[in-house]
């Protein structure tokens, strides 16, 4: 059976992380959050933390794993004797996780939609700041669940709409530029992760969900930096590059009366994490 041709989002999604590999860590691995009074490194060391990985035979899929921090983090536990592996769609990724991992996990070029495991074949799949953006998002779990055994855990973190001021501003610069023609039109994800209530939904028919909070995350940075932070994001990635240079000034401009006495502004984030279990 013949591949389908990826989608527009998948194209773009595949693109953007082909040529800038490594960004999600960059982005959020020395960002601190707190859960049940216990505070983590990053969001990717409490996914690391989820479930334990000491038994043999325990097999762990990390679900759009990037450049392969999040299983680096796993496989680096002293007792963790679990089989790593990872799939993502971008060769980039791939290519820089197989750098990071060596022979320690089992790398895998695919999508989200159609696993290329068999049945009942993890006890845990992870996935950090991926699900929000995947498309047929039900079919997705539906594939999550069918790969995984009785009792496994799917545990996540996603991204979730921030009531930032200064993540305000930027936004409605970014809406006065022009997209670039490829990308015309593109929707990333399933509005219903957005909501708390819309990711209990989507999950309940397939897990129990077990956990789900709400983790602030909060960057102090001064405008110039703030705007290298953002050329890494997405919403910079849809926009035609020759618009970037208007929209950095425009930025910068509405910024100056958000600036503090140290001269930063402070960039507020709201990342959910998930924590459910096969039912």
């Amino acid at each position: 059976m013949a591949t389908p041709r990826p989608t527009q989002a998948e194209a773009f999604l595949k693109k953007f992380h082909d040529h800038r590999p490594g960004l999600t860590p960059k982005a959020f691995s020395s960002l601190p959050v707190h859960l049940d009074g216990v505070q983590y490194p990053s969001t990717y060391h409490l996914l690391a933390s989820t479930v334990a990985y000491t038994a043999d035979g325990c097999e762990v899929l990390d679900l759009a794993c990037g450049d392969g921090y999040l299983l680096s983090l796993i496989a680096s536990a002293a007792d963790s004797r679990a089989a790593l592996h990872g799939i993502d769609m971008s060769f980039g990724e791939l290519a820089a996780a197989a750098n990071r991992l060596g022979s320690r996990a089992t790398l895998t070029s695919g999508r989200a939609l159609e696993l290329p495991y068999p049945a009942g074949q993890f006890d845990a799949v992870l996935c950090h700041m991926a699900l929000m953006l995947m498309e047929d998002l039900d079919l997705v779990l539906s594939e999550v669940r069918r790969t995984m055994r009785p009792k496994g855990i799917f545990a996540g973190v996603v991204g979730v709409p921030s009531p930032s001021p200064v993540l305000t501003k930027c936004m409605d610069v970014f809406s006065r530029c022009s997209r670039h023609p490829e990308w015309e039109g593109l929707r990333l994800g399933d509005p219903r992760l957005r909501r708390k209530d819309g990711l209990i939904h989507v999950l309940s028919p397939k897990f129990e969900v077990s956990i789900i909070q709400d983790l602030p995350l909060a960057l102090r940075l001064d405008p110039e930096s703030l705007w290298l932070w953002l050329l890494d994001t997405y919403d910079l990635g849809l926009l035609r590059p020759e618009c970037l240079p208007a929209a950095k000034s425009d930025l910068l401009r509405s910024l100056e009366t958000d600036l503090e006495a140290d001269g930063k502004v402070e960039f507020r984030q709201v990342l959910r994490y998930f924590s459910a279990k096969v039912a």
